[in-house]
């Protein structure tokens, strides 16, 4: 905490692993993340001493909001780290890596085809009987949405993540 940005670069792989920070990061970007970058952040370490954050309760995720039945602000914003002193700093110390990283992973596995692939994927692989006694338990009205609000999400968050992370290596 009391480190200078020099320090902070130098000796974050003693205490984080660089590549999963990076990854938590972009990936608490792309699906619109915004409680991981908080309460939400769960820390795991396997000797003690480097630590590996980790995804928790994505119920704030890909637009919607904490209880599932609205959407989040994301249209004017980005989660980016404005509240988590960690990542300002990530963000701040490791930009060209936190750019580069992100620019990889949407060219693959957070491409909005990917994305979009795996949530019909899955939704196809759920039994249509669950569905009946899911409507059975809750009534017509289900919390969160469906696959069209995902991609209209990605629709309107994308372009603008493109250009923070592009900002971001010049």
């Amino acid at each position: 905490i009391n480190s200078t940005d020099d320090e902070f670069k130098k000796n974050f792989e003693e205490y984080m692993s660089l590549d999963a920070a990076l990854n938590y990061y972009v990936m608490s970007d792309v699906a619109y993340l915004s409680d991981n970058l908080g309460k939400n952040m769960l820390l795991a370490t396997y000797d003690g001493k480097k630590w590996y954050p980790c995804l928790y309760d994505l119920d704030s995720s890909w637009g919607a909001n904490t209880g599932g039945d609205g959407l989040m602000y994301y249209e004017q914003n980005l989660v980016g780290a404005n509240y988590n002193r960690l990542f300002k700093r990530l963000e701040k110390c490791f930009s060209k890596e936190l750019a580069q990283r992100y620019f990889e992973l949407r060219s693959d596995v957070l491409s909005k085809n990917n994305i979009m692939f795996k949530f019909d994927s899955f939704t196809c692989s759920i039994p249509e009987i669950s569905y009946a006694r899911e409507l059975v338990t809750w009534g017509p009205y289900l919390p969160g949405f469906g696959i069209s609000q995902i991609e209209d999400y990605l629709d309107s968050v994308i372009e603008r993540l493109d250009q923070h992370y592009a900002s971001l290596i010049r």
